[in-house]
């Protein structure tokens, strides 16, 4: 439901825009901060074609969350979905796309759980910089965008 989708992004957004922050802009170390990203189609894991609108979805408000960060640039939508469904070289991308950093995402159901797994990798060394697992019921993912 629309209703899953929003607690879902609510989810995701929050640490995601919080860990590239950290990450990207205020982390203290000789490293060169990240200063462009491309936000790549999320994966749907799933098996279940109905959730292929979730995985766009938070794709698209990834990218449109993160363009309002100071000092970021944000590839747009178009650039990226061209490589949906596409096997991903990430230094390819990030060459053909000219940004720093690649966000990667897959979602999974198990059940009645999602899981959410996404991946910040600077691109220019191919180390991984974040990443985070989210498992959700998804009768709890609406009470947990509310406490967030």
């Amino acid at each position: 439901s629309n209703k899953l989708a929003t607690a879902i992004v609510c989810i995701i957004l929050l640490g995601t825009i919080s860990a590239i922050a950290y990450f990207g802009f205020f982390a203290k170390s000789n490293a060169k901060q990240i200063e462009s990203i491309a936000v790549m189609p999320f994966v749907n894991e799933s098996g279940n074609a109905d959730n292929e609108y979730l995985s766009d979805g938070m794709t698209e408000t990834l990218i449109s969350s993160l363009s309002q960060l100071p000092n970021l640039n944000v590839k747009a939508r178009s650039s990226v979905f061209r490589y949906k469904g596409k096997e991903i070289d990430l230094q390819k991308i990030a060459a053909e796309l000219n940004v720093q950093a690649i966000l990667t995402g897959r979602i999974a159901q198990r059940g009645e759980q999602l899981i959410l797994n996404l991946e910040l990798v600077d691109a220019r060394t191919e180390n991984v910089i974040w990443s985070e697992t989210y498992t959700r019921k998804q009768a709890d993912l609406r009470g947990t965008c509310v406490k967030i």
